[in-house]
């Protein structure tokens, strides 16, 4: 895991976090355990499983003014990511949204 063995040491100490996960949005299997290069792009359902893994952490090693960016895209429902963050209070708001070639990307800030 990304961040497993770090939790301890890192606990209340980021003060920023820069995220660009693998956010394309495939099939479960392509995402998982995949040691090829499919793991530079392979999110699993709506792209979002290492994101979310990391979101599910933030609270733990964000330092008390600490804020995290994720690059999402459009696959990853951006709104509806945002209100998932919000249910677990946090705070979360796009900073910007560009296309890049096909993509609409849109990095987002975490609090």
């Amino acid at each position: 895991d990304l961040l497993c063995g770090l939790e301890a040491r890192l606990k209340g100490e980021v003060d920023l976090l820069v995220c660009n996960p693998p956010y394309v949005a495939t099939d479960e299997e392509e995402a998982e355990g995949n040691t090829g290069i499919a793991a530079a792009w392979a999110g699993g359902h709506r792209g979002l499983n290492l994101t979310k893994r990391v979101v599910d952490r933030l609270r733990d090693i964000l330092s008390p003014t600490g804020v995290a960016y994720l690059v999402l895209e459009q696959c990853n429902k951006p709104d509806l990511f945002q209100e998932e963050v919000g249910a677990k209070g946090l705070i979360c708001d796009t900073v910007l949204t560009r296309r890049a070639g096909r993509e609409l990307l849109s990095i987002v800030r975490i609090s």
